[in-house]
């Protein structure tokens, strides 16, 4: 099981391949969104905004305990600490990524 910090390192790349996908490839292909992943064997939420400028705003939340809130969201995942760190690993191919947005009609 990966700790928080690196579930943060894994969103962080997965980030930064968006961001380095071309404007113009993005703003095509990438609708404005708020995203929320959450982690279930860590009960924490990864909540951001999802736009053609990539991903803004990320923040952190717990996903239990007597504070903690479902965060409102457009799309919601949920997935353990060895996922995201497998596709933030995965994030690093940007090349793959681009093709398959390039396949897209639109």
């Amino acid at each position: 099981m990966a700790t928080v910090p690196q579930c943060r390192k894994a969103v962080d790349q997965l980030v930064a391949m968006l961001s380095s996908v071309s404007p113009e490839l993005r703003a095509r292909h990438v609708p404005e969104r708020t995203i929320a992943c959450r982690l279930s064997d860590l009960d924490r939420w990864f909540v951001g905004e999802l736009d053609p400028d990539g991903v803004h705003n990320v923040v952190e939340t717990k996903a239990d305990g007597p504070e903690a809130e479902e965060p409102e969201a457009d799309v919601r995942v949920v997935m353990n600490t060895k996922e995201v760190e497998k596709r933030g690993k995965r994030g690093n191919n940007k090349e793959k990524i681009i093709k398959k947005l390039e396949k897209r009609k639109g």
